[in-house]
């Protein structure tokens, strides 16, 4: 099985899978709203550094910059392309946010007689293949307990710490 997509929403994760078997590809779609593991997360936050760096942006953009997902390409020698989608604020509006979508960018060395396009840093290339192992986990099924939603509900509700008030 080769991953070659997958976004995070705050309601589904979905990831598209895809196997070759004697010449023939094999491709499918799933979507589940179980909650990912921590380290899925917490990868995908770190791409925001490569985001920001692929689409030449200011650095100062780096903490407004929050990754969705990546999409992942084959050549037929299995050389891999990425791209990552993700959301930036849009301030002529104030509030909301802009997708984004970065280059495409090899994270593999080319294969004799490839294309020799841009090519990812040994930074950017670790930062992916640790994405790129907590999303096949997941896609694998190695899952936290609950559902996204759940999560999101919890999250929003204020925490009460059993003090009193200070006034």
């Amino acid at each position: 099985m080769k991953l070659t997509n997958i976004r995070i929403n705050p309601k589904t994760v979905a990831y598209s899978t895809m196997n070759v078997v004697d010449d023939a590809t094999d491709k499918a779609h799933h979507q589940t709203e179980e909650l990912p593991l921590p380290a899925l997360q917490e990868t995908l936050a770190n791409l925001s550094s490569v985001c920001c760096k692929w689409m030449d942006c200011p650095n100062s953009w780096n903490d407004g910059i929050k990754p969705l997902g990546i999409s992942i390409s084959y050549t037929a020698a299995g050389t891999r392309s990425v791209s990552i989608v993700f959301d930036r604020p849009f301030e002529m509006m104030g509030e909301g946010t802009l997708r984004n979508v970065t280059p495409t960018v090899r994270i593999d060395k080319a294969a004799d007689g490839e294309d020799k396009k841009p090519v990812a840093t040994k930074a950017h290339v670790k930062l992916i293949e640790e994405f790129i192992a907590a999303a096949e986990d997941y896609a694998n099924g190695k899952r936290a307990q609950g559902t996204l939603d759940q999560y999101a509900k919890a999250q929003a509700q204020p925490k009460d710490d059993g003090g009193e008030p200070l006034l």
